[in-house]
Protein backbone atom coordinates (compact mmCIF):
# COMPACT_ATOMS: atom_id res chain seq x y z
CA UNK A 1 0.00 0.00 0.00
CA UNK A 2 2.89 2.69 0.92
CA UNK A 3 4.49 2.12 -2.59
CA UNK A 4 1.15 2.36 -4.31
CA UNK A 5 0.72 5.85 -2.41
CA UNK A 6 4.45 6.49 -3.41
CA UNK A 7 3.61 5.90 -6.82
CA UNK A 8 0.62 7.95 -6.69
CA UNK A 9 2.14 11.29 -5.70
CA UNK A 10 5.57 10.57 -8.13
CA UNK A 11 2.97 10.59 -11.14
CA UNK A 12 1.00 13.24 -9.56
CA UNK A 13 4.34 15.37 -9.20
CA UNK A 14 5.67 15.04 -12.91
CA UNK A 15 2.23 16.26 -14.23
CA UNK A 16 2.54 19.41 -12.12
CA UNK A 17 5.99 20.18 -13.50
CA UNK A 18 4.72 19.32 -17.13
CA UNK A 19 2.02 22.39 -16.17
CA UNK A 20 4.73 24.13 -14.95
CA UNK A 21 6.99 24.27 -17.54
CA UNK A 22 4.33 25.16 -20.26
CA UNK A 23 2.56 29.00 -20.01
CA UNK A 24 -0.84 29.16 -20.60
CA UNK A 25 -0.53 31.94 -23.46
CA UNK A 26 2.13 29.71 -25.44
CA UNK A 27 -0.01 28.15 -28.58
CA UNK A 28 1.00 25.62 -30.66
CA UNK A 29 3.36 25.68 -33.76
CA UNK A 30 -0.12 25.26 -36.32
CA UNK A 31 -1.63 27.79 -35.16
CA UNK A 32 1.21 30.09 -35.15
CA UNK A 33 1.95 29.70 -38.55
CA UNK A 34 0.23 31.65 -41.65
CA UNK A 35 -1.21 31.21 -44.90
CA UNK A 36 1.49 30.43 -47.93
CA UNK A 37 2.46 33.02 -49.95
CA UNK A 38 1.49 33.06 -53.73
CA UNK A 39 3.65 34.65 -56.58
CA UNK A 40 3.25 35.84 -60.07
CA UNK A 41 -0.51 34.78 -60.60
CA UNK A 42 -1.07 38.38 -62.13
CA UNK A 43 -2.93 38.88 -65.42
CA UNK A 44 -1.49 38.03 -68.95
CA UNK A 45 -1.80 38.80 -72.61
CA UNK A 46 -0.88 36.32 -75.02
CA UNK A 47 -1.73 36.38 -78.62
CA UNK A 48 -3.46 33.32 -80.25
CA UNK A 49 -1.11 30.26 -81.13
CA UNK A 50 1.75 31.37 -78.37
CA UNK A 51 2.47 28.59 -75.59
CA UNK A 52 1.53 29.07 -73.16
CA UNK A 53 2.91 27.28 -69.53
CA UNK A 54 0.28 28.19 -66.59
CA UNK A 55 3.04 27.50 -64.44
CA UNK A 56 5.62 29.33 -65.41
CA UNK A 57 7.04 32.49 -62.88
CA UNK A 58 4.41 31.42 -60.49
CA UNK A 59 5.89 30.62 -57.23
CA UNK A 60 4.36 29.31 -53.56
CA UNK A 61 6.30 29.97 -50.52
CA UNK A 62 5.98 28.88 -46.59
CA UNK A 63 7.49 30.60 -43.84
CA UNK A 64 7.75 26.87 -42.25
CA UNK A 65 7.94 24.64 -45.11
CA UNK A 66 10.26 27.01 -47.68
CA UNK A 67 9.79 26.39 -51.52
CA UNK A 68 6.14 24.92 -51.67
CA UNK A 69 5.88 25.39 -55.28
CA UNK A 70 5.31 22.16 -56.68
CA UNK A 71 2.74 21.74 -54.56
CA UNK A 72 0.54 24.71 -56.60
CA UNK A 73 -2.78 23.08 -57.77
CA UNK A 74 -4.08 24.61 -61.02
CA UNK A 75 -7.79 24.25 -62.40
CA UNK A 76 -9.12 26.02 -65.60
CA UNK A 77 -8.06 25.44 -68.96
CA UNK A 78 -6.48 27.84 -71.90
CA UNK A 79 -7.35 27.41 -75.06
CA UNK A 80 -4.35 29.32 -77.19
CA UNK A 81 -6.07 28.80 -80.35
CA UNK A 82 -8.99 30.54 -79.96
CA UNK A 83 -9.25 34.10 -78.53
CA UNK A 84 -10.70 35.16 -75.59
CA UNK A 85 -10.68 35.32 -71.62
CA UNK A 86 -9.54 32.83 -69.66
CA UNK A 87 -9.96 32.55 -65.74
CA UNK A 88 -7.30 30.17 -63.88
CA UNK A 89 -7.68 28.76 -60.23
CA UNK A 90 -4.16 28.37 -58.22
CA UNK A 91 -4.46 27.01 -54.56
CA UNK A 92 -1.50 26.33 -51.99
CA UNK A 93 -1.74 24.61 -48.97
CA UNK A 94 0.61 24.16 -46.21
CA UNK A 95 1.95 21.59 -43.50
CA UNK A 96 -0.80 23.58 -40.98
CA UNK A 97 -3.40 23.08 -43.68
CA UNK A 98 -4.24 26.42 -44.45
CA UNK A 99 -4.52 27.63 -47.76
CA UNK A 100 -4.28 30.57 -50.17
CA UNK A 101 -6.52 30.72 -53.44
CA UNK A 102 -5.97 33.21 -56.08
CA UNK A 103 -7.88 33.68 -59.52
CA UNK A 104 -5.70 34.94 -62.53
CA UNK A 105 -6.77 36.13 -65.97
CA UNK A 106 -5.66 35.28 -69.12
CA UNK A 107 -6.65 36.99 -72.05
CA UNK A 108 -5.91 35.30 -75.52
CA UNK A 109 -5.66 37.90 -78.24
CA UNK A 110 -6.35 37.04 -81.65
CA UNK A 111 -3.73 38.74 -84.45
CA UNK A 112 -4.49 42.07 -84.34
CA UNK A 113 -6.50 42.21 -80.93
CA UNK A 114 -9.35 40.23 -82.50
CA UNK A 115 -11.07 38.37 -79.83
CA UNK A 116 -14.69 36.84 -79.85
CA UNK A 117 -14.40 36.03 -83.84
CA UNK A 118 -16.02 32.24 -83.49
CA UNK A 119 -18.83 34.43 -81.41
CA UNK A 120 -18.83 31.92 -78.52
CA UNK A 121 -19.43 35.13 -76.38
CA UNK A 122 -22.06 36.47 -78.41
CA UNK A 123 -22.02 39.53 -79.99
CA UNK A 124 -18.95 40.90 -77.29
CA UNK A 125 -16.64 43.10 -78.46
CA UNK A 126 -18.59 43.69 -81.93
CA UNK A 127 -20.40 46.94 -82.78
CA UNK A 128 -24.18 46.83 -84.29
CA UNK A 129 -25.28 49.77 -86.19
CA UNK A 130 -28.11 50.95 -89.01
CA UNK A 131 -29.20 53.71 -89.75
CA UNK A 132 -32.02 54.49 -87.98
CA UNK A 133 -33.05 57.38 -90.47
CA UNK A 134 -33.89 55.16 -92.85
CA UNK A 135 -36.96 52.61 -92.76
CA UNK A 136 -34.84 49.74 -91.54
CA UNK A 137 -35.57 46.88 -89.45
CA UNK A 138 -32.87 45.09 -88.52
CA UNK A 139 -31.91 42.06 -85.65
CA UNK A 140 -28.95 41.31 -84.76
CA UNK A 141 -28.10 38.23 -82.78
CA UNK A 142 -25.81 34.96 -82.54
CA UNK A 143 -27.01 31.03 -82.90
CA UNK A 144 -24.88 28.30 -83.08
CA UNK A 145 -21.19 29.85 -83.05
CA UNK A 146 -22.87 32.20 -85.89
CA UNK A 147 -23.34 36.04 -85.98
CA UNK A 148 -27.15 36.12 -87.31
CA UNK A 149 -27.96 39.54 -89.39
CA UNK A 150 -31.45 39.61 -89.86
CA UNK A 151 -32.50 42.83 -92.14
CA UNK A 152 -36.07 44.14 -93.59
CA UNK A 153 -34.40 46.58 -96.03
CA UNK A 154 -35.77 50.03 -97.01
CA UNK A 155 -35.99 49.90 -100.51
CA UNK A 156 -35.41 53.75 -100.97
CA UNK A 157 -31.87 53.49 -99.10
CA UNK A 158 -29.00 54.05 -101.52
CA UNK A 159 -26.80 53.32 -98.47
CA UNK A 160 -24.53 50.26 -99.02
CA UNK A 161 -23.54 50.62 -95.41
CA UNK A 162 -26.52 51.20 -94.17
CA UNK A 163 -25.90 48.15 -92.48
CA UNK A 164 -22.87 47.64 -90.28
CA UNK A 165 -21.33 44.71 -87.97
CA UNK A 166 -17.61 45.93 -87.21
CA UNK A 167 -14.77 45.09 -84.87
CA UNK A 168 -13.75 48.77 -84.02
CA UNK A 169 -10.08 47.88 -81.84
CA UNK A 170 -8.10 46.57 -84.12
CA UNK A 171 -3.96 46.94 -83.44
CA UNK A 172 -1.94 46.16 -86.72
CA UNK A 173 1.40 46.09 -87.21
CA UNK A 174 3.77 48.29 -89.35
CA UNK A 175 4.61 45.55 -92.13
CA UNK A 176 3.39 42.66 -90.45
CA UNK A 177 1.75 40.49 -92.56
CA UNK A 178 -1.61 39.30 -92.00
CA UNK A 179 -4.94 37.03 -93.42
CA UNK A 180 -8.20 38.24 -92.78
CA UNK A 181 -10.40 34.59 -92.81
CA UNK A 182 -14.46 34.77 -92.29
CA UNK A 183 -17.24 32.73 -93.37
CA UNK A 184 -20.27 33.58 -94.93
CA UNK A 185 -23.78 33.44 -96.49
CA UNK A 186 -27.08 34.59 -96.76
CA UNK A 187 -30.53 33.01 -97.03
CA UNK A 188 -31.42 34.60 -99.98
CA UNK A 189 -29.27 36.17 -102.79
CA UNK A 190 -27.94 39.81 -102.05
CA UNK A 191 -24.61 41.45 -101.49
CA UNK A 192 -22.07 42.55 -98.70
CA UNK A 193 -19.38 44.61 -98.44
CA UNK A 194 -16.11 44.31 -96.17
CA UNK A 195 -12.83 46.76 -95.46
CA UNK A 196 -10.38 47.33 -93.37
CA UNK A 197 -10.42 51.48 -92.38
CA UNK A 198 -9.29 54.09 -89.88
CA UNK A 199 -6.95 53.55 -86.92
CA UNK A 200 -4.77 56.05 -88.47
CA UNK A 201 -3.97 53.94 -91.76
CA UNK A 202 -4.54 53.66 -95.55
CA UNK A 203 -7.45 51.64 -96.05
CA UNK A 204 -5.15 48.12 -96.68
CA UNK A 205 -7.51 46.17 -99.82
CA UNK A 206 -9.55 49.47 -100.37
CA UNK A 207 -12.96 50.31 -99.68
CA UNK A 208 -14.83 48.15 -101.83
CA UNK A 209 -14.39 44.22 -101.58
CA UNK A 210 -18.05 43.12 -102.97
CA UNK A 211 -19.03 40.03 -102.01
CA UNK A 212 -22.29 37.82 -103.85
CA UNK A 213 -24.09 36.01 -101.07
CA UNK A 214 -26.08 33.15 -101.21
CA UNK A 215 -27.14 29.57 -98.84
CA UNK A 216 -23.69 27.98 -99.55
CA UNK A 217 -21.33 29.47 -96.88
CA UNK A 218 -18.08 30.88 -98.62
CA UNK A 219 -14.56 30.87 -96.98
CA UNK A 220 -13.51 34.38 -97.44
CA UNK A 221 -9.41 35.30 -96.93
CA UNK A 222 -7.80 38.42 -97.57
CA UNK A 223 -3.70 38.67 -97.37
CA UNK A 224 -3.01 42.28 -96.23
CA UNK A 225 -0.84 44.38 -94.27
CA UNK A 226 -0.29 48.04 -93.10
CA UNK A 227 2.41 50.26 -93.47
CA UNK A 228 2.56 52.02 -90.07
CA UNK A 229 1.19 51.04 -87.05
CA UNK A 230 -2.78 51.67 -86.45
CA UNK A 231 -4.42 51.17 -83.06
CA UNK A 232 -8.61 51.35 -82.91
CA UNK A 233 -8.87 50.44 -87.00
CA UNK A 234 -11.88 48.56 -87.49
CA UNK A 235 -12.98 45.52 -89.41
CA UNK A 236 -16.48 46.50 -91.21
CA UNK A 237 -18.90 44.20 -92.40
CA UNK A 238 -21.47 46.22 -94.91
CA UNK A 239 -24.99 44.81 -95.36
CA UNK A 240 -27.18 47.47 -96.90
CA UNK A 241 -28.59 48.48 -100.52
CA UNK A 242 -25.93 48.33 -103.46
CA UNK A 243 -26.90 50.77 -106.15
CA UNK A 244 -25.10 51.45 -109.32
CA UNK A 245 -25.02 54.95 -108.49
CA UNK A 246 -23.41 54.84 -104.92
CA UNK A 247 -21.25 51.83 -105.07
CA UNK A 248 -20.33 51.21 -109.15
CA UNK A 249 -21.77 49.78 -112.43
CA UNK A 250 -21.63 46.01 -111.88
CA UNK A 251 -24.30 45.58 -109.57
CA UNK A 252 -27.34 43.84 -110.41
CA UNK A 253 -29.58 45.98 -108.56
CA UNK A 254 -32.70 42.95 -108.66
CA UNK A 255 -30.02 41.71 -105.87
CA UNK A 256 -28.92 45.21 -104.24
CA UNK A 257 -31.76 45.54 -101.70
CA UNK A 258 -32.59 41.88 -100.66
CA UNK A 259 -34.06 41.17 -97.04
CA UNK A 260 -33.49 38.21 -94.71
CA UNK A 261 -31.06 36.73 -92.87
CA UNK A 262 -26.86 36.88 -93.17
CA UNK A 263 -24.73 34.47 -91.52
CA UNK A 264 -21.13 35.28 -90.40
CA UNK A 265 -18.84 33.25 -88.82
CA UNK A 266 -14.90 32.16 -87.81
CA UNK A 267 -13.65 35.62 -88.24
CA UNK A 268 -9.80 35.43 -88.05
CA UNK A 269 -6.56 37.19 -88.35
CA UNK A 270 -3.55 35.04 -88.74
CA UNK A 271 -0.21 35.32 -89.69
CA UNK A 272 0.16 36.04 -93.67
CA UNK A 273 2.73 34.70 -96.25
CA UNK A 274 5.96 36.24 -95.56
CA UNK A 275 6.34 40.05 -97.54
CA UNK A 276 8.57 40.42 -99.71
CA UNK A 277 10.73 43.76 -99.61
CA UNK A 278 8.09 46.70 -100.21
CA UNK A 279 8.97 50.41 -101.56
CA UNK A 280 9.64 52.86 -98.99
CA UNK A 281 6.78 54.89 -98.16
CA UNK A 282 6.60 58.57 -98.38
CA UNK A 283 4.30 61.27 -97.84
CA UNK A 284 4.58 64.86 -98.33
CA UNK A 285 1.40 66.52 -98.17
CA UNK A 286 -0.13 69.53 -100.02
CA UNK A 287 0.63 72.89 -98.16
CA UNK A 288 -1.06 76.40 -97.97
CA UNK A 289 0.95 79.36 -97.61
CA UNK A 290 0.10 83.03 -97.57
CA UNK A 291 1.42 85.43 -100.12
CA UNK A 292 4.98 86.90 -98.94
CA UNK A 293 6.28 83.92 -96.75
CA UNK A 294 9.67 84.45 -96.47
CA UNK A 295 10.85 81.24 -94.77
CA UNK A 296 9.64 77.71 -95.77
CA UNK A 297 11.49 74.29 -95.94
CA UNK A 298 10.76 72.34 -98.76
CA UNK A 299 10.81 69.06 -97.00
CA UNK A 300 8.52 70.66 -94.57
CA UNK A 301 6.18 67.98 -93.50
CA UNK A 302 7.43 65.61 -95.36
CA UNK A 303 7.88 61.32 -94.08
CA UNK A 304 9.55 58.67 -95.08
CA UNK A 305 10.13 54.98 -93.63
CA UNK A 306 10.93 51.63 -95.08
CA UNK A 307 10.00 47.95 -94.20
CA UNK A 308 13.88 46.78 -93.93
CA UNK A 309 16.25 50.36 -94.58
CA UNK A 310 16.38 53.28 -91.99
CA UNK A 311 15.60 56.04 -94.63
CA UNK A 312 15.74 59.65 -93.32
CA UNK A 313 14.81 63.04 -95.37
CA UNK A 314 18.55 63.16 -96.89
CA UNK A 315 17.35 60.55 -98.40
CA UNK A 316 14.67 62.23 -100.31
CA UNK A 317 14.81 64.02 -103.27
CA UNK A 318 12.93 67.02 -104.41
CA UNK A 319 12.05 68.62 -108.03
CA UNK A 320 10.20 71.66 -108.71
CA UNK A 321 8.22 70.33 -111.66
CA UNK A 322 5.85 73.64 -111.85
CA UNK A 323 4.95 74.05 -115.32
CA UNK A 324 6.02 77.89 -116.18
CA UNK A 325 7.05 80.25 -113.10
CA UNK A 326 9.28 77.88 -109.78
CA UNK A 327 8.80 78.67 -106.53
CA UNK A 328 10.65 81.18 -104.46
CA UNK A 329 10.85 83.14 -101.42
CA UNK A 330 9.20 85.40 -100.90
CA UNK A 331 6.27 83.39 -101.69
CA UNK A 332 4.12 84.29 -104.55
CA UNK A 333 0.99 84.39 -105.50
CA UNK A 334 0.23 80.34 -107.79
CA UNK A 335 0.48 77.12 -107.62
CA UNK A 336 3.57 74.62 -107.48
CA UNK A 337 3.88 71.51 -107.73
CA UNK A 338 6.96 69.46 -106.48
CA UNK A 339 8.30 65.78 -107.16
CA UNK A 340 9.58 63.85 -104.24
CA UNK A 341 11.73 60.56 -104.93
CA UNK A 342 13.47 58.17 -102.33
CA UNK A 343 15.04 54.81 -102.79
CA UNK A 344 16.01 52.02 -101.14
CA UNK A 345 19.07 49.74 -100.79
CA UNK A 346 17.04 47.34 -103.21
CA UNK A 347 16.61 49.80 -105.99
CA UNK A 348 12.69 50.13 -104.84
CA UNK A 349 11.38 53.67 -105.44
CA UNK A 350 8.32 55.62 -104.52
CA UNK A 351 7.10 59.04 -106.19
CA UNK A 352 4.91 61.36 -104.79
CA UNK A 353 3.76 64.96 -105.40
CA UNK A 354 2.55 67.70 -103.61
CA UNK A 355 1.07 71.23 -104.63
CA UNK A 356 2.11 74.11 -102.87
CA UNK A 357 -0.72 77.01 -102.96
CA UNK A 358 0.37 80.21 -102.43
CA UNK A 359 -2.65 82.67 -101.92
CA UNK A 360 -4.11 86.09 -100.26
CA UNK A 361 -6.49 85.64 -97.21
CA UNK A 362 -10.18 85.14 -98.57
CA UNK A 363 -9.47 86.52 -102.15
CA UNK A 364 -12.54 85.95 -104.27
CA UNK A 365 -12.28 85.50 -107.43
CA UNK A 366 -14.52 88.56 -109.81
CA UNK A 367 -17.07 87.85 -112.26
CA UNK A 368 -14.53 89.46 -115.41
CA UNK A 369 -13.23 86.29 -116.27
CA UNK A 370 -16.13 83.95 -117.95
CA UNK A 371 -15.62 80.23 -118.87
CA UNK A 372 -17.71 78.73 -122.39
CA UNK A 373 -20.13 77.51 -119.09
CA UNK A 374 -21.45 81.16 -119.25
CA UNK A 375 -19.86 80.97 -114.96
CA UNK A 376 -17.14 83.14 -113.70
CA UNK A 377 -13.59 81.27 -113.79
CA UNK A 378 -13.30 78.97 -110.77
CA UNK A 379 -17.19 78.96 -109.51
CA UNK A 380 -19.47 76.51 -109.45
CA UNK A 381 -22.89 76.14 -109.92
CA UNK A 382 -24.75 72.84 -108.44
CA UNK A 383 -28.10 71.64 -107.91
CA UNK A 384 -29.13 67.90 -106.40
CA UNK A 385 -30.25 65.86 -109.73
CA UNK A 386 -33.95 65.19 -108.44
CA UNK A 387 -35.19 68.37 -106.69
CA UNK A 388 -33.17 71.21 -107.72
CA UNK A 389 -32.45 73.26 -110.96
CA UNK A 390 -30.23 76.14 -111.65
CA UNK A 391 -28.85 77.79 -115.01
CA UNK A 392 -26.48 81.09 -114.74
CA UNK A 393 -25.09 83.36 -117.46
CA UNK A 394 -22.77 86.32 -116.85
CA UNK A 395 -22.36 89.67 -118.27
CA UNK A 396 -20.69 93.27 -117.52
CA UNK A 397 -19.52 91.55 -113.96
CA UNK A 398 -22.87 90.11 -113.32
CA UNK A 399 -24.40 86.88 -112.77
CA UNK A 400 -27.62 86.01 -113.48
CA UNK A 401 -28.81 83.24 -111.65
CA UNK A 402 -32.17 81.57 -113.31
CA UNK A 403 -33.66 79.37 -110.59
CA UNK A 404 -35.62 76.75 -112.83
CA UNK A 405 -36.71 73.73 -109.49
CA UNK A 406 -37.31 73.73 -105.93
CA UNK A 407 -38.01 69.81 -104.74
CA UNK A 408 -39.96 67.31 -106.51
CA UNK A 409 -43.55 66.62 -105.53
CA UNK A 410 -44.45 66.99 -101.93
CA UNK A 411 -40.14 66.49 -101.27
CA UNK A 412 -39.22 70.01 -101.24
CA UNK A 413 -35.73 69.35 -100.34
CA UNK A 414 -33.28 70.99 -98.39
CA UNK A 415 -32.11 75.03 -98.80
CA UNK A 416 -28.57 73.74 -99.58
CA UNK A 417 -29.74 71.23 -103.40
CA UNK A 418 -29.50 74.59 -105.27
CA UNK A 419 -26.03 76.46 -104.97
CA UNK A 420 -23.54 78.92 -106.72
CA UNK A 421 -20.31 78.82 -105.36
CA UNK A 422 -16.41 79.61 -104.58
CA UNK A 423 -14.52 76.83 -103.02
CA UNK A 424 -11.36 77.81 -102.77
CA UNK A 425 -10.72 80.41 -100.31
CA UNK A 426 -7.56 80.72 -98.17
CA UNK A 427 -8.75 81.70 -94.43
CA UNK A 428 -5.83 82.89 -92.89
CA UNK A 429 -5.34 84.68 -89.28
CA UNK A 430 -8.22 87.77 -88.84
CA UNK A 431 -11.01 89.47 -88.83
CA UNK A 432 -13.16 88.94 -91.93
CA UNK A 433 -16.73 90.10 -93.68
CA UNK A 434 -18.42 89.67 -96.58
CA UNK A 435 -20.35 92.64 -98.55
CA UNK A 436 -22.16 91.61 -101.87
CA UNK A 437 -24.81 92.99 -104.03
CA UNK A 438 -27.91 91.59 -105.22
CA UNK A 439 -31.58 91.72 -106.68
CA UNK A 440 -34.04 89.69 -107.63
CA UNK A 441 -36.91 90.22 -110.21
CA UNK A 442 -39.34 88.93 -107.85
CA UNK A 443 -38.53 89.58 -104.16
CA UNK A 444 -37.36 86.08 -102.53
CA UNK A 445 -34.50 85.08 -100.30
CA UNK A 446 -31.30 84.13 -100.43
CA UNK A 447 -29.12 81.89 -97.57
CA UNK A 448 -25.20 83.07 -97.61
CA UNK A 449 -22.86 80.17 -96.22
CA UNK A 450 -19.46 79.70 -95.37
CA UNK A 451 -18.64 76.22 -95.44
CA UNK A 452 -15.05 73.92 -95.20
CA UNK A 453 -12.72 73.53 -92.10
CA UNK A 454 -9.53 75.04 -93.04
CA UNK A 455 -7.77 72.05 -92.19
CA UNK A 456 -8.33 73.51 -88.43
CA UNK A 457 -11.62 73.22 -87.18
CA UNK A 458 -13.11 76.39 -88.73
CA UNK A 459 -16.76 76.26 -87.89
CA UNK A 460 -19.31 76.79 -90.72
CA UNK A 461 -22.13 79.62 -90.47
CA UNK A 462 -24.96 81.11 -92.47
CA UNK A 463 -27.15 83.66 -92.86
CA UNK A 464 -30.52 84.76 -94.68
CA UNK A 465 -30.93 87.86 -96.49
CA UNK A 466 -34.48 88.89 -97.98
CA UNK A 467 -33.60 90.37 -101.96
CA UNK A 468 -35.42 92.72 -103.22
CA UNK A 469 -35.94 94.06 -107.27
CA UNK A 470 -33.86 96.92 -106.27
CA UNK A 471 -30.01 96.33 -105.98
CA UNK A 472 -29.10 96.62 -102.36
CA UNK A 473 -25.46 95.74 -100.90
CA UNK A 474 -25.81 93.09 -98.41
CA UNK A 475 -22.96 92.09 -95.47
CA UNK A 476 -22.58 88.99 -93.55
CA UNK A 477 -19.95 89.11 -90.61
CA UNK A 478 -17.79 86.33 -90.91
CA UNK A 479 -16.24 86.24 -87.83
CA UNK A 480 -12.32 85.39 -86.39
CA UNK A 481 -10.02 83.05 -87.65
CA UNK A 482 -7.35 82.15 -85.06
CA UNK A 483 -5.24 79.96 -86.83
CA UNK A 484 -4.02 80.03 -90.05
CA UNK A 485 -5.66 77.65 -92.60
CA UNK A 486 -3.56 74.69 -94.09
CA UNK A 487 -5.92 73.93 -96.47
CA UNK A 488 -7.62 76.80 -98.96
CA UNK A 489 -11.03 74.76 -98.73
CA UNK A 490 -13.21 77.59 -97.74
CA UNK A 491 -16.36 77.57 -99.50
CA UNK A 492 -18.60 80.71 -99.52
CA UNK A 493 -22.11 79.20 -101.22
CA UNK A 494 -25.09 80.90 -102.27
CA UNK A 495 -28.31 78.87 -101.38
CA UNK A 496 -31.50 78.69 -103.36
CA UNK A 497 -33.20 75.49 -102.04
CA UNK A 498 -36.06 74.78 -100.35
CA UNK A 499 -36.36 77.37 -97.52
CA UNK A 500 -39.89 75.99 -95.74
CA UNK A 501 -36.82 74.11 -93.41
CA UNK A 502 -35.07 77.56 -92.85
CA UNK A 503 -37.03 79.07 -89.10
CA UNK A 504 -38.53 82.22 -90.21
CA UNK A 505 -39.63 81.37 -93.51
CA UNK A 506 -42.81 78.93 -95.26
CA UNK A 507 -42.86 77.12 -98.20
CA UNK A 508 -44.30 80.83 -100.29
CA UNK A 509 -40.35 81.73 -100.10
CA UNK A 510 -40.07 78.99 -102.83
CA UNK A 511 -40.17 81.53 -105.83
CA UNK A 512 -38.71 80.44 -108.84
CA UNK A 513 -37.18 83.29 -110.55
CA UNK A 514 -33.91 85.08 -111.60
CA UNK A 515 -31.37 85.92 -108.85
CA UNK A 516 -28.47 88.86 -109.69
CA UNK A 517 -25.28 88.95 -107.55
CA UNK A 518 -21.96 91.63 -108.49
CA UNK A 519 -19.22 92.56 -106.57
CA UNK A 520 -18.60 89.90 -103.80
CA UNK A 521 -16.01 90.68 -102.13
CA UNK A 522 -14.24 89.87 -98.46
CA UNK A 523 -12.38 91.94 -96.65
CA UNK A 524 -10.01 91.89 -93.58
CA UNK A 525 -11.25 94.30 -90.82
CA UNK A 526 -8.47 93.59 -87.93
Amino acid sequence: MKKILIAFFVAISALALVSCAKKPDDKDDDVQQGKPELKGVESVEIEIGDEFDPRAGVTATDEKDGDITSNIKITGEVNVDRAGTYTLSYSITNSADKTTNKNRVIFVKGLGGLVNGDFADGLTGWTQWFDTSKAYEVNFATEEGKAVIDITVDPTDAQWWGVQLSYKSLSLKAFESYKLIFTVSSENERYMNYQIQGGGVDKPFGEKNLITLGTEPQVIEREFFVKKDAEGAELQFAFGNFTKAAYNNTINEEIGAVSGKIYVSNVQIVKGPELENQAPTLTASNVLLKEGTEEFLIKQGVTVSDDRDTLTLNDVVVNDITEGTKFALPAVKGVYTFEYTVTDSEGLETKVTRKVTVASPFEVPGFTTVGENGIPLDWELWHETSRGGLTATTEDGTVKIDITKIGDGENLGNIWENQFKYTKLAAFAGTYKLTFEARADVARPVRVAMEGNGGVGLTNLAQSFDLTTEWVTYTLELGEVVTDATVANRSLQFWFGNFSKVEGYTEAANILTSVYLRNVIITKTT
